[in-house]
């Protein structure tokens, strides 16, 4: 079992896989691209991405907005197309990376 510790039996291969890269001076691997700013977003769009990043159902965002599940839908497709995004997961995702987390 290893636990991602160094052991003698790997050592010098693990130990060679780090600092390879560190000694020859070589950048750091990347990360995942900053996610890319949406267009402009309504302020009724802004406040239905805040409400998917709560962890809101379409029903619970139209009570609580005074619309109909079906308006929730589209301004979710909107927001979609906006955004790229490919569901409601990676909204929510891109909501919390924008600051419509809660307490937005």
């Amino acid at each position: 079992m290893n636990t991602g510790t160094s052991t003698k039996k790997n050592a010098p291969t693990a130990m060679s896989a780090m600092t390879v890269p560190v000694a020859a001076r070589e950048p750091a691997p990347e990360t995942a691209p900053p996610a890319p700013r949406p267009t402009a977003l309504s302020p009724r769009e802004q406040e239905v991405l805040a409400h998917l990043a709560q962890g809101c159902t379409y029903r619970i965002i139209a009570r609580r907005m005074g619309l109909s599940p079906h308006t929730v839908d589209t301004y979710v497709r909107r927001l979609r197309g906006k955004t790229g995004s490919v569901n409601r997961i990676q909204l929510a995702h891109l909501a919390f990376q924008l600051g419509y987390g809660p307490g937005y």
